[in-house]
């Protein structure tokens, strides 16, 4: 089970060529480590980290904290060179280790530069795929900037993507953050709503994780 746990899910590598590996060596915005050192990125992203336990697991941080400027490097490669297939693979997984560490400014900086970069590509580009990585980035960004305390701005990203998403899994996830937003409001019967309304959808998309989730929203709301 530990090693389950600890298993490192290869996303993709972006290091396959030496021009790969000199444009990732570059950066040195106290992102990324320049020179070699930096290598096989979001590789090393657990797919372990979907798992609630492994989230509470200390070792399975530990190992992603020791290539953490590495698997930063690489993300932001992937977001300048638009590689919206591998950012879409490694979203959920990146987002819920800056979570786990409560890396909520860094998580919000990060993924506001994918959003303008996905913003910027659909101008040219409009597809569904697009639109859905835009909803799934919202949904994440939201939470991190949720977590630093900007209800507004947070309420309006999770609000977009009710609006204009269509996959339960990520309504979910929406609704369920504005629950946590609107109770910390006092508003409880929009709370009671927007819990509800996660947990229909949780079920609907099968997803245990967000259900449980979303069952321990209630119990908080109902004290």
């Amino acid at each position: 089970m530990l090693k389950t746990l600890l298993s490192f899910a290869i996303l993709r590598s972006v290091c396959s060529n030496k021009t790969t590996r000199s444009k990732l060596g570059s950066r040195t915005n106290g992102y990324g480590q320049g020179g070699t050192r930096i290598t096989c990125s979001l590789s090393y992203v657990p797919s372990s980290l979907y798992n609630k336990f492994a989230i509470a697991l200390p070792h399975a941080l530990a190992a992603i904290d020791e290539e953490s400027d590495n698997v930063i490097a690489a993300w932001l490669y992937a977001v300048d060179d638009c590689a919206f297939d591998l950012l879409d693979a490694a979203l959920t997984p990146f987002h819920f280790y800056l979570h786990a560490r409560s890396r909520h400014r860094q998580g919000g900086e990060l993924l506001t530069h994918l959003l303008h970069t996905l913003d910027h590509a659909m101008t040219d580009n409009m597809t569904e795929g697009l639109a859905r990585l835009r909803c799934r980035v919202l949904v994440r960004l939201g939470v991190h900037i949720l977590y630093q305390g900007d209800l507004a701005t947070a309420e309006a990203h999770f609000r977009t993507v009710t609006a204009a998403c269509d996959e339960p899994h990520e309504l979910a996830i929406a609704y369920a953050e504005l629950g946590k937003l609107t109770r910390l409001r006092g508003d409880s019967h929009a709370a009671t709503d927007a819990l509800q309304r996660s947990l229909g959808l949780a079920r609907t998309a099968q997803n245990r994780h967000q259900n449980a989730e979303t069952v321990v929203g209630c119990k908080k709301l109902l004290g």
